[in-house]
């Protein structure tokens, strides 16, 4: 079975040869050069054969055309640390204009997702983009702390930036238009009850998510929502306009039998990045991953984790995942 028809299958909740599986991984130090991301990219899927392929470089790409500058300083997930904040006062968010698709950062970003397409032609996989949510733009330009107070006591200045985030996001996958990207993962970090209450997420996070996953060319026919956090607020899956949700269920508060009480469309998951795929053991992997089938009733999962791969976990785990698949719940 080609992998659009095992995924189109899985997303209407049909039978498949097998289960579908997709995990993603940064390349720190690689994603400084574009050719050495792209190729990075490319052969990390040949080797392992995933069901998608997804392009998610330095988040860094969202805030750079607006001057955010940040560092990797050894995190094994490849996190960036800011070395330099734009946004210091809340009068800030009012001065950011929608940065241009094609120049910058974004450019840059354009050209090597058409590189990774051009690298993978042959092989049928489905490509996805990766792109942040407005609000967790936003954080990534103005601090955690600074941002929330921004959001209580001016919000009215945030919702400006919000605003402006939000259509240069729209305008980056509009003009993907021509290409034959199949897919997109919003990652909203802010979804978490740790983080802001649900009203604040609805008024401030929500708007946002709901204008990128519908922008999306007509050609993508997978949109992905992934709500990072420990306690993810899985109640607004159901106001998301996505054809596949994702969070961390196997080290949250909503584990995949919950999650799938209040999704009952596809999920990606079964897997943690951390616990499983870089701690674990290639028998504890494939258990963990006949117990989400077993969960799930051997439909509508994507085998994953949300979250990229950190940079440590070993091939021999990566293998056993991707051999876990073959064998089913058997």
């Amino acid at each position: 079975m080609e992998k659009r028809e095992r995924l189109e299958r899985t997303l209407a909740g049909e039978a498949t040869d097998r289960a579908p599986i997709a995990v993603w991984r940064p390349f720190p130090g690689d994603d400084l050069r574009s050719a050495d991301y792209v190729q990075a990219v490319v052969d990390f899927q040949l080797r392992y054969d995933w069901d998608l392929c997804m392009v998610a470089p330095p988040w860094s790409f969202a805030g750079g055309d607006y001057g955010l500058q940040e560092a990797w300083q050894g995190a094994p997930n490849g996190e960036r640390v800011a070395v330099r904040r734009p946004i210091r006062r809340s009068l800030d968010w009012t001065d950011l204009r929608p940065a241009e698709p094609s120049k910058g950062e974004l450019g840059r970003l354009a050209e090597t997702i058409a590189a990774v397409l051009d690298g993978l032609q042959m092989t049928g996989v489905p490509v996805v983009v990766g792109v942040l949510s407005p609000l967790t733009q936003a954080e990534r330009l103005v601090g955690r702390e600074l941002l929330i107070r921004h959001l209580r006591l001016r919000p009215d200045r945030l919702m400006t930036g919000l605003n402006t985030l939000t259509e240069s996001t729209v305008r980056f996958l509009d003009s993907l238009r021509g290409a034959a990207v199949s897919g997109i993962v919003l990652v909203s970090e802010l979804a978490d009850c740790n983080v802001l209450s649900e009203p604040e997420y609805e008024s401030f996070g929500l708007p946002g998510d709901s204008a990128v996953l519908t922008s999306a060319p007509k050609s993508v026919w997978l949109r992905i929502a992934y709500l990072a956090g420990a306690a993810v607020m899985t109640r607004l899956f159901a106001r998301m306009p996505a054809t596949v949700v994702a969070w961390d269920d196997r080290s949250s508060e909503t584990d995949l039998a919950a999650g799938r009480s209040m999704w009952s469309g596809p999920i990606l998951g079964g897997l943690d990045a951390e616990l499983d795929l870089r701690a674990s053991t290639p028998a504890g992997i494939r258990e963990a991953v006949r117990a989400s089938l077993h969960t799930m009733g051997n439909r509508r999962l994507i085998v994953g984790c949300g979250r990229p791969l950190p940079v440590t976990v070993p091939h021999g785990n990566l293998r056993a995942a991707r051999t876990a698949v073959e064998r089913g719940t058997s």
